[in-house]
């Protein structure tokens, strides 16, 4: 068994020589970094798809302890590009800006990781944003969310609790 730089073998003994046994495993997980780029083509007044990136970070800190005693504390973390396809609904929306709501699903493609290979993450979430327009067609926009981690087999979220708060940042493209 392999974590990060440090090989553990499956019992204490092999080959007649003792070796270290993964005793115990603690995982600290943080919430995401994410930064996006979007683009809205408005239906309506009041309906609109969106799509765009979003960069996220996603780390956390673990503590190892060994069958000799011996503590390794290491911290990992994975990037993802993701590629969201939503459905926005305009709850309030002026010339300058306003509140929309959303609701879609989120593919996530790992840019960089800890331990080679990571399978794509995929995420529904739903989210209330609010938008600031510079121009008639750019906007700088927050948009607290909650996403649902879809199960997949690598744990690079908290898997007892899929449940992610995040709150993106950017600019949105409207047409």
């Amino acid at each position: 068994m392999k974590y990060g730089d440090v090989e553990f073998s499956d019992g204490p003994h092999q080959n007649g020589v003792v070796k270290e046994e993964l005793v115990q495993i603690r995982k600290d997980f943080t919430y995401p970094i994410s930064y996006a780029v979007s683009v809205r083509y408005k239906q309506n007044k009041w309906l609109g798809v969106e799509s765009g990136i979003i960069i996220s970070r996603h780390s956390y800190d673990f503590v190892m302890k060994t069958s000799l005693g011996e503590l390794y504390d290491k911290s990992k973390d994975v990037r993802f590009l993701g590629i969201p396809a939503k459905l926005t609904y305009n709850v309030c929306m002026g010339k300058k800006g306003g509140l929309y709501g959303n609701l879609g699903l989120t593919m996530g493609i790992p840019l960089r990781s800890y331990d080679g290979v990571i399978p794509w993450q995929w995420s529904v979430g739903t989210g209330l944003g609010l938008q600031y327009n510079i121009a008639r067609h750019i906007g700088i926009f927050t948009e607290p969310s909650v996403q649902y981690q879809l199960p997949n087999r690598k744990e690079i979220y908290d898997s007892k609790n899929p449940y992610l708060f995040t709150m993106p940042v950017g600019i949105k493209f409207i047409w």
